[in-house]
C-alpha cells in the first residue's frame, strides 16, 4: 500500500531545517491512516498544502489572542472546579492520580471551547468512559502512522466486534453536542463556533496540554526549590484568582521556563514527524543535513532525541529550568541561540 520502505530520521537542528522548513516536501501520506472517511480531512492528517492553509486559517479565527480573552472566564472556571477537586483529594491518605485529574480538565475545557458545554468529566461519571477511548485511539493511530502497513494488514477486522460499539458510542456523543449547540444562537457562547461561523475562506494544535500538566507536577513534586520559587512568583503576581489572566500570566517567567523545559524533557509528541519526498526528488535531489536522499525514503527529526542532544541542551536529563532563563542559563549566547533552534515541541515549519 504505501512504497515508503526505507525510512531516514536525524536528530540535529540541521536535518529539522531541511526538512520542516522545505517547501517541497509534504507531510508523509503515512497520516492517511488517521482519516474517519477517505474525503475527510483535518488540520493533523491533511496532507495537500494549500488545503491545509485554508482550515488552519479558518480555525484560527477561534484560536487568536483575541478570541482566548473572551474564553478566559470559561477556561476559570473549569480551574476552580479542578481546584475543589484537588483540595477534596488532598484531605484523604490515599494517593492522587494527577495525570487523570490534567486529562478531564484539559477535555472538560476543549468540549467548552468546541461545542460550547462542557463535557462534565469532573463532575459527573457520564462520560468517564472517554479519557480511556481516547488515549487508546491515539495510541492505535500513532502505530500505524509509525509502520503504516499494520493498518492495511486486515488484523482490525478481528476486533470490529469491540472496536465498533465504542466508535458509534463516541460519535454519537460528538452529533449531538453540535446538534444542541447549533440550535443555540451562535453568540451564545464564546466558542470556536462563534468565531468560525461568519468566516470565509478568502481563497476558496486536549492530551498535549494534559500531558504538559502532568509532566510539570510531576517535576515539581521532585524539585522542592523549584516549586518554591515558582509559588513564590505566582503568589507575587496574583493576589485573587480573579486576577489571573493571559496578559499577566505571560509576565511569569520562572512559569514559563518550567514549561518549556517540561516540554522539552516529556514533549507530548515524541515521535518523529514524517515527511514525504516531492516527485521529482531523481532529477532535483532533497539534501538533508549533506545527505542526499534517494526517492520513495520516508524523512523526518525525532523531537524526543533532539530534545535530548546533548549538543544543544547541556545535561539533558535533569530538569534544569534555568536553562530558559536569560542570565542564570550559564549558556553563551551561541549556545542559546542553538537551544532555541533546537526545541521543537510542537514540530517545525508551515505545521508547527
Amino acid at each position: 500500500m504505501y512504497p515508503h520502505d526505507d525510512f531516514f530520521a536525524k536528530s540535529n537542528n540541521v536535518a529539522t531545517i531541511d526538512i520542516y522548513h522545505n517547501e517541497r516536501l509534504s507531510k508523509s501520506r503515512a497520516y492517511l491512516v488517521t482519516q474517519a472517511s477517505p474525503a475527510v480531512y483535518n488540520l493533523f492528517n491533511v496532507v495537500d498544502k494549500n488545503l491545509h492553509r485554508s482550515r488552519r486559517r479558518i480555525v484560527a479565527q477561534g484560536l487568536n489572542e483575541r478570541a482566548f480573552r473572551h474564553f478566559e472566564p470559561v477556561v476559570q472556571e473549569q480551574i476552580e472546579i479542578y481546584l475543589q477537586k484537588i483540595r477534596l483529594s488532598s484531605q484523604t491518605d490515599r494517593p492522587v492520580d494527577m495525570s487523570e485529574h490534567c486529562k478531564m480538565l484539559t477535555l472538560d475545557v476543549s468540549g467548552e471551547l468546541s461545542f460550547g458545554r462542557s463535557f462534565d468529566l469532573q463532575t459527573s461519571t457520564t462520560y468517564h468512559w472517554l479519557p480511556k477511548a481516547l488515549s487508546t485511539s491515539n495510541l492505535r493511530l500513532n502505530v500505524y502512522i509509525q509502520f503504516p502497513a499494520i493498518k492495511y494488514s486486515g488484523w482490525e477486522k478481528l476486533l470490529l466486534p469491540v472496536l465498533l460499539p465504542k466508535v458509534r458510542r463516541f460519535h454519537k456523543m460528538v452529533a449531538d453536542m453540535i446538534q444542541t449547540r447549533l440550535a443555540k444562537d451562535k453568540n451564545a457562547k464564546p466558542d470556536l463556533f462563534a468565531s468560525i461561523s461568519d468566516y470565509k475562506d478568502p481563497e476558496t494544535g486536549g492530551d498535549t496540554v494534559a500531558s504538559l500538566l502532568a509532566g510539570l507536577f510531576f517535576y515539581l513534586s521532585r524539585y522542592p526549590k523549584v516549586y518554591e520559587r515558582l509559588a513564590a512568583e505566582i503568589r507575587d503576581t496574583f493576589h485573587h484568582d480573579d486576577e489571573i489572566n493571559g496578559t499577566k500570566l505571560a509576565g511569569c517567567t520562572y512559569l514559563r521556563a518550567c514549561l518549556e523545559e517540561t516540554l522539552r524533557i516529556s514533549p507530548p509528541a515524541a515521535t518523529t514527524s514524517w515527511r514525504d519526498l516531492p516527485a521529482d526528488a531523481n532529477v532535483n535531489p532533497v539534501v538533508v543535513d549533506g545527505h542526499v536522499i534517494p526517492p520513495g525514503t520516508r524523512i523526518g527529526g525525532n523531537i524526543y532525541s533532539i530534545h535530548h542532544n546533548e549538543a544543544y541542551f547541556p545535561s539533558p536529563f535533569p530538569f534544569r529550568r534555568e536553562r530558559w532563563l536569560p542570565g542564570e542559563s550559564g549558556l553563551s549566547k551561541e549556545q542559546t541561540k542553538l537551544m532555541h533552534g533546537a526545541f521543537m515541541a510542537f514540530s517545525k515549519g508551515a505545521r508547527n
